[in-house]
């Protein structure tokens, strides 16, 4: 073992913070049992790590960090831990997602809070300016009190992510988003935060899933998450936010035409089944119309991929903008963040943001 090693696992095993271990688990999905068996321990003494009752050997701990492909420094406890608890985070349904999943979610977001708040102390991210609602407001007031705060008019966004971003939402797409857990969102720290699937590659359900957390952070941040109800209110905002009532009733057609749908979608932004739900909602057509038409989208398999796309998902932009401004004034770049928050270059990039080049919003320095 190289001098250097060696000396970094001393420090870190006399720093050794449990809570770190049972983050790093987390991160991989990992119950403490099958932590154990690949490091041959037992789950009890993973336990007794994890609560501090016992501190693993030097030994031990490189194997640890090996497996669970983090430097040692990431079980010191001389930085700031961040704790994300399931009461805080609005998943889309409960019933259909495990709590292993949910937890290496969280976990992921307990790194992007840290990485969040240390890139604070250098560089002055955008301040958050979501308008302050009543929590009895109905979604679709929700959202005109939204485009009449952000000066939107009844226009299509055209880049709601980047919008987002510039109010002071942080979002991310990580890996431990998937079709189960889909898109979620959080307040921590008085930040509010999305996060959005790595995988998910439909612009429009994207952009969709971004608005409906937008929702959850406006009008249910003590609401119980998971709610059907909950959600549905979130769909309702998120429709009107992204094709507002008196904008495009008047576009839509009387009947289902998917040639006007298709158009209407690459104007607007949001998918030709939300547009059809759309025409039901503002009775356009009626439901046996409705109904007919999301059959039709069923038989011709459009739920999972419709016939014109719109591109690429909007790509989140403003950490990997802030770690690109520090690179370039201060020569602290991502090796240096990395190195803060105790993870390798290549695992931060993974679980927090690909380094994007095309500048979307202006930062300055702290």
């Amino acid at each position: 073992m190289h001098p250097d090693e060696a000396t970094q696992l001393e420090t870190a095993r006399a720093l050794f913070d449990g809570g770190r271990l049972t983050q790093a688990r987390q991160l991989a999905g990992l119950l403490k049992a099958e932590l154990g068996r690949a490091v041959d321990l037992s789950a009890a003494a993973i336990g007794q790590f994890e609560s501090g009752d016992a501190k693993p050997t030097t030994a031990t701990l490189a194997r640890l960090a090996l497996f669970l492909q983090v430097p040692p420094a990431f079980f010191a406890a001389d930085r700031l831990r961040v704790t994300v608890t399931e009461d805080q985070v609005h998943f889309r349904s409960l019933r259909s997602t495990s709590n292993r999943d949910r937890t290496q979610a969280r976990a992921q977001v307990e790194i992007l809070v840290q990485v969040v708040e240390t890139l604070e102390r250098r560089v002055r991210l955008p301040r958050v300016d979501l308008p302050e609602l009543p929590s009895d407001t109905t979604p679709e007031d929700a959202a005109r009190a939204v485009r009449l705060a952000w000066d939107l008019g009844s226009r299509p966004i055209k880049d709601l992510v980047g919008l987002l971003e510039r109010r002071g939402v942080i979002i991310s797409r990580l890996t431990a988003v998937t079709e189960e857990v889909d898109a979620f969102s959080c307040w921590v720290s008085g930040r509010p935060y999305i996060i959005l699937a790595a995988n998910k590659d439909a612009a429009d359900r994207s952009r969709f899933d971004a608005a409906h957390e937008l929702a959850h952070l406006l009008l249910h941040e003590d609401a119980q998450p998971g709610d059907p109800d909950i959600e549905r209110l979130a769909h309702r905002f998120a429709a009107e936010l992204l094709a507002p009532a008196d904008a495009i009733e008047p576009l839509l057609p009387r009947r289902v035409d998917w040639r006007r749908l298709a158009e209407l979608k690459l104007e607007w932004g949001v998918s030709m089944a939300m547009l059809l739900r759309r025409m039901r909602d503002l009775d356009v057509i009626s439901d046996a119309a409705f109904r007919r038409g999301m059959i039709d989208i069923n038989r011709r398999n459009w739920r999972q991929s419709e016939p014109v796309t719109l591109g690429q998902p909007e790509q989140p932009e403003l950490l990997a903008r802030a770690v690109a401004l520090l690179d370039r004034e201060r020569s602290y770049g991502l090796p240096d963040l990395a190195r803060e928050v105790a993870l390798s270059p290549s695992r931060l990039t993974s679980l927090v943001f690909a380094l994007r080049s095309a500048p979307r919003a202006d930062l300055t320095l702290g």
